[in-house]
C-alpha cells in the first residue's frame, strides 16, 4: 500500500509542477486522497509534510495572479497576518505554526477560487472536480463495508469498519453534497445527472453511518439555505423529498446498523435535546468568554491568553487539557476578541457577498448568490464544531466560495454593462 501512497504523491507532485497554476482543479480530490494516505502513515507522518508543501508551492506559483479587486482581500490578509504573528510568538511555537498553516493554506483557497476560476468554462471543470469526489468517496467507504479494512466506528468497540476516509474524510463529501444544484446543474448528460443523484444518495447514507453530527449537518444547512433563497423552491424540495424517500426506503438495507450505532451516540447523551447544556464543547466556550469579558488581564482578553493560538490545550509540548472543539473558544483563547472578531468579520462578510437579499434576474445569478450563502452559512455553521484548521473541508468549501464570488461579480458587470457572457451554466433551468 505505501508503494501505491507515494505513486500517488508522486503524480499529484507532476501534476503541481507541469499545471502550476491549473492545479487548482485539482485540488479538493488531492485532499480527500491524502486523507486515506493518513490512514496507513499515520498523523505527523511525511503526508502532513508533503500536503502542507504541495499547497506552498501551489500558492507561490499563484500569486502573481492576486491582481484584480476582491472585495476581502485586505480584511483576510490583515486576520492571517495578525494570527501569523501570535503564532510567532507563542510558547510551543511549532504547535501553533502547524495550526496557523492550516488555517493560511486553506482560507487562502478563497482569493485562489476568485482569481483563477474566472469563467463558466473553468467553474464547470471545477464542478467535474467536485463530481469525482462523490463518486471516489462512495467507493472508499464502500471498500471498507465490503472488505471489513479501514478507519473502526469510533464509538464502539468491536465495530464493522467504516471505509478508508473514515469520518472527518467525509467532510468535503457532505459539502459536495450541499453543492449538489450546481453540480448536477453544470451536466448536459441525462444519464450522468441521474448517475450523480444516486451516487450522492448514498454517499449521504455512509455519512449517517458514521453518526458524526458535522457531517451529516453540512448537506442539511447548505440545501436548506440554498432552498430559502433559490426561487425554484418547489423543484429543489422535490429533488430533495425524492431523496428522503430513497434514504427510507434503502433503510432495510442498512436500519440496523444505524440504529445500532445511533443507540451508542445516544448513550452519550449527543443525541438528546438538550446535549448542548451539558456537553463541553459548549460549556467551555461560555466559561471563556465570561473569564475574557472580565478584562482582568485586558492584553488577554484583546489578544489572546499566551498567544499558544492552535496549541492551546499544549504546555511544554504534553497535553494537559482537553482541547478547545469550537473556532469561538479557539479563536477567542488564543487570538482574543481581536482575532474572534476579524474572523467573524469575514464570515459575515461572505454571507454578505451572497447577496440573497437581492433579486436579481436570470438562472445563473440566483443560483450562484443562492450557493454563495449556503455556503456562507455552513462555514458559520462549523464554528460550532471547532472545524477551523481542517484543511481537507475547508479549503474545498472556501475555494468554491472563492469561485462562486468571482463568477457572481463577472456576471453582475456583465449584465450592468449589458455585454451577452452566453448564457447559463445550468441546462435544468
Amino acid at each position: 500500500m505505501n508503494f501505491v501512497i507515494f505513486a500517488v504523491y508522486t503524480a499529484y507532485l507532476i501534476i503541481l509542477i507541469v499545471k502550476k497554476a491549473e492545479f487548482v482543479f485539482y485540488i479538493p480530490l488531492f485532499h480527500v486522497l491524502l486523507d486515506v494516505s493518513f490512514y496507513y502513515l499515520g498523523p505527523g507522518s511525511v503526508a502532513t509534510y508533503y500536503r502542507g508543501g504541495v499547497i506552498a508551492i501551489y500558492l507561490i506559483f499563484i500569486y502573481k495572479y492576486f491582481k484584480f479587486r476582491f472585495p476581502l482581500k485586505i480584511i483576510l490578509f490583515i486576520f492571517l497576518g495578525y494570527i501569523g504573528i501570535l503564532s510567532l510568538t507563542s510558547k510551543e511555537i511549532l504547535y501553533s505554526l502547524k495550526g496557523y498553516s492550516q488555517v493560511l493554506l486553506s482560507m487562502m483557497m478563497i482569493p485562489a477560487g476568485y482569481y483563477l476560476i474566472n469563467n463558466i468554462a473553468k467553474l464547470n471543470r471545477l464542478n467535474w472536480q467536485f463530481i469525482i469526489v462523490i463518486y471516489v468517496s462512495v467507493i472508499l467507504t464502500a471498500i471498507g463495508y465490503i472488505f471489513d479494512i479501514g478507519r473502526q466506528f469510533n464509538y464502539a468497540e468491536g465495530e464493522q469498519k467504516v471505509g478508508l476516509l473514515g469520518s472527518a474524510g467525509l467532510y468535503t463529501g457532505s459539502v459536495c453534497i450541499a453543492l449538489l444544484p450546481m453540480l448536477i446543474g453544470s451536466l448536459r448528460n441525462k444519464t450522468l445527472r441521474i448517475t450523480t443523484y444516486i451516487a450522492a444518495i448514498v454517499l449521504f447514507i455512509f455519512i449517517l453511518l458514521n453518526m458524526r453530527r458535522t457531517a451529516i449537518m453540512i448537506p442539511f444547512v447548505g440545501l436548506v439555505a440554498f432552498v430559502l433563497t433559490t426561487r425554484k423552491k418547489f423543484r429543489y424540495l422535490s429533488y430533495i423529498a425524492a431523496a428522503g424517500l430513497i434514504i427510507v426506503a434503502a433503510s432495510v438495507f442498512y436500519g440496523g446498523t444505524l440504529k445500532k450505532r445511533f443507540e451508542f451516540r445516544q448513550e452519550e447523551g449527543r443525541f438528546e435535546p438538550d446535549f448542548y447544556k451539558t456537553e463541553s464543547r459548549y460549556l467551555e466556550v461560555v466559561r471563556l468568554a465570561r473569564s475574557t469579558a472580565t478584562f482582568t488581564d485586558p492584553l488577554a482578553s484583546l489578544f489572546g491568553i499566551g498567544h499558544n493560538i492552535f496549541a492551546e490545550h499544549i504546555q511544554q509540548k504534553q497535553i494537559v487539557r482537553r482541547m478547545y472543539h469550537t473556532d469561538f473558544a479557539k479563536l477567542l483563547y488564543g487570538s482574543g476578541i481581536t482575532g474572534l472578531l476579524l474572523y467573524l468579520y469575514i464570515c459575515g462578510a461572505l454571507v454578505y457577498h451572497s447577496r440573497f437579499y437581492l433579486k436579481e434576474q436570470g438562472a445563473f445569478l440566483n443560483q450562484t448568490k443562492s450557493m454563495i450563502f449556503a455556503l456562507s452559512v455552513i462555514n458559520i455553521a462549523l464554528m460550532f464544531n471547532g472545524s477551523l484548521n481542517l484543511i481537507t473541508l475547508k479549503s474545498s468549501l472556501f475555494l468554491y466560495i472563492g469561485a462562486l464570488l468571482r463568477m457572481y461579480h463577472t456576471e453582475l458587470r456583465a449584465r450592468n454593462k449589458k455585454i451577452k457572457t452566453g448564457g447559463s451554466v445550468f441546462p435544468i433551468s
